[in-house]
């Protein structure tokens, strides 16, 4: 059967101005943080390491204060999920899962009997069922009595190298991405409850760095520049959407089929509210790789990644302002076009060209040189773009706009009259 690929590219990528993104912590040396899971507003946990010690965290009132409560020699804990405010799992590079039943002040190590000692991902269907992932020969350990017995239902070795991560959105169907020691890159899918075999879909691109589905059938899949998604639960036999988006992803997560987040490289959060058709931007003040997110709810969202960062909004991010994409066909040079109206009130259009990809900052100036506004500040793909400025919040005057790529930089004039 044909294969439909329908390609989005980035045509709708939307950038905020106003993320309301608050920073916790970030610019720790050498503290990575894996994984978080919230158990309500208040209660919450966080996996990582910090040079060899696995690290486990707690936080009581709502991230703004963490308590380490597990410090684990030589390996990190790589994933953690609770199934209710007091009931909680952690596992990372170790042949245990551990459990708390009181909110993480007492756990019990449960050994896997496996061919990996490396298990990286956990999620659980319900307060039973539940399903671990694990690299080395690649491993699903499942349990369906709450954790109190784990056995095996896919393992052994070859086909599955390395299983980085899965995703049950019901009992029996569940999804995965891996990679074979041979360097290919699957997508698999399980309607029998992760017992061999698998359906392998195998898609291009570079390593896969998450999963989502909101239900049996709809998710998405994510590398650094591109975002997958099925609404058949399918990767080849039907058809797929790629939205082709520079993210540096490091996690995905559904809310529902119609709210996504991902965790992008350069403190970059990314969000759909229409299941991915467009993606809105928010420029965090990190400067670090995220890699893991976690929801309260629809508004309170938290994400954790390198050198210590943590983030958290409490109102979806904030609001947002627009940059579309014109035309991905590569320009020849950079350009900055003159800003359309001018003069204008209180919204004009900054239109430039970009002829490859990479960082590019667009900045406000008053007339006496000082910073009014960061209109973007990141990764964009060669192509040209518009940004609508809204300057509601400026006084009357001369301001200068100036775009900043690479090795080029141009200035020009516009004036604001109100």
């Amino acid at each position: 059967m044909k294969i439909l690929v329908i390609l989005i590219l980035a045509a709708f990528l939307n950038v905020t101005s106003q993320s309301q993104w608050f920073t916790i912590s970030s610019d720790i040396p050498n503290l990575y943080y894996k994984d978080v899971y919230f158990v309500n507003g208040e209660t919450g946990f966080i996996t990582g390491y910090k040079l060899n010690k696995g690290m486990v965290m707690k936080s009581t009132n709502g991230g703004l204060h963490w308590d380490t409560i597990i410090v684990s020699n030589n390996y990190t804990w790589n994933a953690v999920f609770f199934t209710d405010v007091n009931t909680g799992y952690v596992c990372g590079d170790s042949p245990y899962i551990i459990k708390t039943t009181n909110q993480g002040l007492n756990w019990t190590q449960h050994l896997i009997q496996s061919n990996s000692s490396i298990l990286n991902d956990i999620d659980f269907v319900d307060s039973l069922t539940g399903y671990v992932s694990g690299s080395e020969l690649g491993v699903v350990i499942k349990t369906t009595n709450g954790g109190n017995n784990w056995f095996i239902v896919l393992g052994g070795g070859y086909p599955y190298s390395a299983i980085d991560g899965i995703d049950f959105p019901s009992k029996d169907t569940g999804y995965a991405i891996w990679k074979e020691e041979q360097g290919s890159l699957y997508v698999s899918k399980t309607t029998n409850g992760g017992r061999y075999p698998w359906i392998d879909y195998n898609n291009q691109g570079s390593t896969y760095r998450g999963l989502s589905f909101c239900n049996n059938t709809t998710g998405w899949v994510v590398n650094t520049n591109r975002i997958f998604k099925t609404t058949n639960g399918s990767f080849n036999s039907q058809s797929y959407t790629i939205t082709i988006l520079y993210t540096g992803a490091g996690d995905i997560l559904a809310l529902n089929c119609d709210t996504v987040y991902i965790a992008g490289s350069f403190g970059r959060i990314f969000k759909s509210t229409n299941g991915g058709i467009n993606w809105l931007y928010f420029q965090t003040s990190v400067n670090s790789n995220l890699t893991a997110i976690n929801f309260i709810g629809k508004d309170t969202v938290f994400v954790v990644g390198e050198f210590g960062a943590i983030l958290k909004t409490t109102n979806g991010g904030g609001n947002t302002i627009g940059i579309n994409i014109v035309s991905l066909e590569i320009p020849a040079v950079y350009l900055l076009y003159q800003n359309y109206p001018n003069p204008f009130n209180p919204v004009t259009n900054i239109k430039f060209s970009i002829p490859k990809t990479g960082f590019v900052k667009l900045t406000v100036y008053d007339a006496a040189g000082r910073e009014a506004a960061v209109l973007y500040s990141g990764e964009l793909t060669a192509g040209t773009y518009n940004y609508d400025f809204d300057a509601s919040q400026l006084a009357s005057g001369i301001y200068f706009y100036k775009l900043e790529s690479n090795d080029f930089s141009q200035t020009k004039k516009m004036v604001l009259v109100k």
